[in-house]
């Protein structure tokens, strides 16, 4: 094993949800409230994959560092990054070099990475992921788009564990940012998740949460919800994005403010492109 290029100052916050699986909360400059990464550790006859790696802060590294020798240091053989985004791809790079572990992603993610890392790992692609990991375990790569176009999911059918990236969070719903996100896509790819029936799921951001079926309904259900709420804004008259969160989030504090225009504006997008409202110029939006 290669020394590690940070020394830790602090133990690694690590919890084991289904034998020889390991959750860590990864500090990482990321969308409140959350205030770091869950990355998954998949652990075995001293050999060990990582499903995401946090950014590419010191921080972020030296918890990683710290979380393998907790784990007494095995060979990590594969990192495996959910999608693109800095806060969870940006430390693969440094694990890859210090430990020649195989960094892999979706084809459409990969080529993003680039955009926030001026030094992205080489990729691998995820058919080259074994079907057993670490310890064993049955696993399969699940493409889940949505969240972004590339996104995938890790499922183990045995204990029925979901790696669910950020399709699913521990504390709020998922942020669709269109044109990478689509709303209408990520809606597909929760009913394919919930189809999975899923005993337990490791959320991007977050704690693990059990009854995954009810946990993946509810965010549908959401969705659904939301969608008629900003419909029966849209009904009273034209509204702008900003008109719209502010009745939406009304009393929220300037983060979720700024999260839920994100948010609201995947639903506006999905709506145009059905037809169901149109552009009002700087009135904003209105039912068709």
């Amino acid at each position: 094993m290669s020394e590690s290029p940070i020394s830790p100052s602090s133990s690694p916050d690590l919890r084991q949800i289904v034998p020889g699986i390991y959750w860590q909360e990864v500090p990482s400059e990321t969308i409140p409230p959350y205030q770091g990464t869950a990355c998954y550790w998949i652990v075995g006859e001293g050999r060990a994959w990582l499903v995401d790696a946090g950014d590419d802060s010191p921080q972020a590294a030296a918890a990683l560092w710290a979380a393998h020798r907790a784990l007494d240091a095995p060979r990590l053989e594969q990192v495996i990054v959910t999608h693109w985004h800095r806060d969870h791809s940006g430390g693969a790079r440094g694990l890859q070099e210090a430990l020649g572990a195989s960094v892999v992603a979706h084809a459409d993610d990969a080529r993003r990475v680039a955009m926030v890392l001026a030094a992205p790992p080489v990729f691998a692609a995820p058919d080259t992921l074994p079907g057993h990991a670490p310890g064993g375990h049955a696993v399969r790569v699940v493409h889940a788009p949505g969240h972004t176009a590339g996104q995938i999911n890790l499922w183990f059918s045995e204990s029925r564990l979901l790696l669910a990236g950020d399709n699913v969070l521990g504390r709020t719903t998922t942020v669709i940012v269109p044109p990478d996100g689509h709303l209408r896509t990520y809606q597909k790819t929760l009913q394919m998740l919930t189809e999975l029936s899923p005993r337990l799921i490791g959320p991007g951001h977050g704690e693990p949460l059990p009854d995954g079926v009810r946990v993946l309904q509810w965010y549908a259900r959401h969705r659904v919800e939301r969608e008629q709420q900003v419909l029966a804004l849209l009904a009273t008259g034209p509204k702008t994005l900003g008109r719209l969160a502010q009745a939406v989030y009304a009393g929220e504090g300037p983060d979720t403010l700024a999260a839920g225009q994100f948010m609201l504006s995947a639903h506006l997008e999905a709506l145009l492109e059905e037809g169901r409202i149109t552009r009002a110029g700087d009135a904003g939006y209105v039912l068709v």
